[in-house]
């Protein structure tokens, strides 16, 4: 997978399968990612994020922190969410509050707060979301790998944290934000 950071939703993101690429040229694989990253926008001034996914992903849970000016206080998890995504790429098309197992609940939890203490330690204050991927094959076997941190909020990051600020504690309803109009899912 290749994946432009500085795009959102993936659009800046690339799957290339194995089979399609393993008996080609360095120079026809380099020119063929080259010319898909520039369709989509990269224009050289941004890094590029490569990576190979080995495992099973079952789902995709960012934790969304308020980090305040150390003399304020401890980090804030504003809230727990689980990305829906469609297709290879990972087009982003919504978002909810996530329904865990409680150990991996608490856990995912747990780590997301001693991510964010290390931040006013670092002199960062403000939003950020930490990426969270659950894999395993099974529920009962997963593991939970933190893959990346962005210091902003966006298109879940912003709703999402309204909904917490209006309505209080969300564990009795139903909460989604939907980015696709043709979204088909379990309540």
């Amino acid at each position: 997978m290749v994946k432009i950071p500085d795009s959102a939703g993936s659009a800046g993101n690339i799957v290339l399968e194995p089979a399609t690429v393993r008996y080609s040229p360095l120079s026809k694989i380099c020119g063929q990612v080259l010319s898909l990253i520039q369709a989509r926008g990269w224009d050289s001034e941004f890094t590029l994020l490569v990576g190979a996914w080995a495992c099973e992903v079952l789902t995709s849970l960012p934790a969304l922190i308020r980090v305040p000016l150390a003399a304020q206080g401890s980090p804030v998890i504003e809230v727990l969410l689980e990305q829906l995504v469609r297709g290879a790429e990972g087009e982003f098309i919504g978002a909810t509050t996530a329904e865990l197992p409680a150990q991996l609940r608490q856990r995912r939890a747990t780590e997301a707060m001693q991510l964010a203490c290390l931040f006013p330690r670092l002199v960062y204050f403000g939003p950020c979301s930490f990426d969270v991927i659950i894999v395993a094959d099974e529920w009962y076997s997963a593991a939970v790998h933190w893959i990346g941190c962005n210091r902003h909020w966006r298109g879940t990051s912003i709703p999402m944290t309204l909904v917490n600020r209006l309505i209080g504690n969300r564990a009795q309803r139903a909460i989604i934000i939907v980015q696709c109009v043709d979204l088909e899912m379990r309540r």
